[in-house]
C-alpha cells in the first residue's frame, strides 16, 4: 500500500479479518473488500470502505462489483491461499477490474506447493506455474508465430497474442509474493521486414 497514493482505490477479493482496510484507512485509500461469509463481519464498519458479499470465483458477481465502482488503482488478493480461487479472480480482473498502469498483488503463494491447497512443485495447474508462463508472455514477441531463432518481426496475425500478453508490463517476485504490473506491452502492428532488422 505504500505504493499507492491518497484516494486509490483498493480491491481485496478475499476480504479475510479486514487487515488490508485498516491499512488502507490509516493511508487514506478507498479500500473494497469481498467476501464469502456475512456473519463475521456484520458489525464491522469503518469510513472509505465497502463490502460486497459473495464469492470471487463468480464472474458475473465479480462484473457487478467493477460496474459499480468502476476499474480500481491496486489489487491484493490471496485467494483462500487455493489456486482456483486466484487463477479465476486474476482472469477476469485483470482485464477488466484493473486500471492501465495499475497493480495487481498476490500474496501467500507458498500454499500453491502444497497439496492441501491443490498445488504441488512444478503441479501444471498451481498459481505458481501460471506466473511463470506470464513471463514467457512478456516475451511473447520473441518466440510467438513459430520463432525459436532470429527472424524479422512477424506478421502481427501470426503472433496469436493474448491480452494478458499485451498488457502484463512485468512480474516482480518475492517470497510468498508477486507483484504483476500492467501496461502497454504491444508489439504494434507488426509487417513483414527486411532480415537483420533488430525486433524491440
Amino acid at each position: 500500500l505504500l505504493t499507492t497514493d491518497e484516494n486509490d482505490i483498493i480491491l481485496d477479493p478475499f476480504f479475510g479479518s479486514g487487515t488490508t482496510g485498516l491499512a488502507a484507512q490509516e493511508l487514506s485509500r478507498h479500500w473494497v473488500g469481498i467476501e464469502l461469509n456475512e456473519e463475521p463481519l456484520k458489525n464491522f464498519s469503518q469510513t472509505n470502505t465497502k463490502i460486497f458479499y459473495g464469492s470471487q470465483t463468480d464472474i458475473p458477481f465479480l462484473n457487478s462489483i467493477i460496474s459499480k465502482i468502476g476499474k480500481v488503482d491496486v489489487i491484493i488478493d490471496d485467494g483462500g491461499h487455493t489456486n482456483n480461487q486466484l487463477l479465476t479472480s486474476f482472469n477476469y480482473l485483470f482485464e477488466y477490474g484493473l486500471k492501465p498502469n495499475g497493480l495487481y498483488v498476490m500474496e501467500d503463494l507458498g500454499t500453491s506447493y502444497w497439496y492441501k491447497w491443490s498445488g504441488g512443485l512444478n503441479n501444471d495447474n498451481s498459481i505458481i506455474n501460471f506466473l511463470k508462463q506470464k513471463v514467457d508472455g512478456i516475451n511473447y514477441r520473441f518466440w510467438k508465430g513459430n520463432r525459436n531463432d532470429f527472424t524479422p518481426k512477424p506478421i502481427k496475425s501470426l503472433v496469436d497474442s493474448t491480452y494478458q500478453d499485451e498488457n502484463i508490463l512485468s512480474i516482480t517476485f518475492m517470497k510468498g509474493l508477486s507483484f504483476i504490473k500492467k501496461g502497454n506491452n504491444n508489439t504494434g502492428n507488426e509487417v513483414d521486414c527486411t532480415e537483420g532488422e533488430i525486433v524491440e
